[in-house]
């Protein structure tokens, strides 16, 4: 239900739970923070330029496999979550790391929050704090959930 995926592109009248209540992109710094609030550099191997899989690759080995995703973020922890990435088994973020996983926080150098880009274009700070329902809802865009205020 998000608005990327791989391989995937949707249309605007597929955002049936409205533009204005859709984030489409979120704010992804190329750092994160670790549990004493200190900078990890996470700028990973891949840059924005890395994209999504190579559709020749698929087209060519159909269930034969999926190249790795690049670049994109599921919502599995709130904004600014501290993280540890050094492998060890003290990482209380399964699927984080410094190779841009999907799994990687909204993070940001604002202390408090992250932007997130709407699907009518518009921008929104979303605090550290929101309530993770409210966020995951707000990142779906064909849920029909109610969204609250935060």
């Amino acid at each position: 239900g998000g608005s990327f995926g791989p391989v995937t592109a949707y249309k605007m009248k597929q955002y049936t739970d409205g533009t204005s209540n859709v984030m489409m992109v979120g704010e992804a710094s190329n750092f994160g923070l670790d549990a004493n609030g200190n900078p990890l550099n996470i700028d990973g191997v891949h840059g924005i330029m890395m994209g999504s899989p190579n559709l020749a690759t698929i087209d060519a080995n159909p269930g034969g496999g999926f190249e790795r995703q690049f670049n994109l973020v599921s919502v599995r922890y709130r904004p600014n979550a501290p993280a540890y990435f050094d492998g060890t088994a003290a990482n209380p973020w399964p699927g984080v790391g410094d190779n841009y996983g999907t799994n990687m926080p909204l993070n940001s150098a604002h202390s408090s929050g992250v932007q997130g880009l709407l699907a009518d274009g518009s921008v929104r700070f979303i605090g550290n704090n929101v309530d993770m329902l409210t966020l995951r809802r707000y990142c779906t865009r064909d849920d029909g959930a109610v969204i609250g205020e935060f």
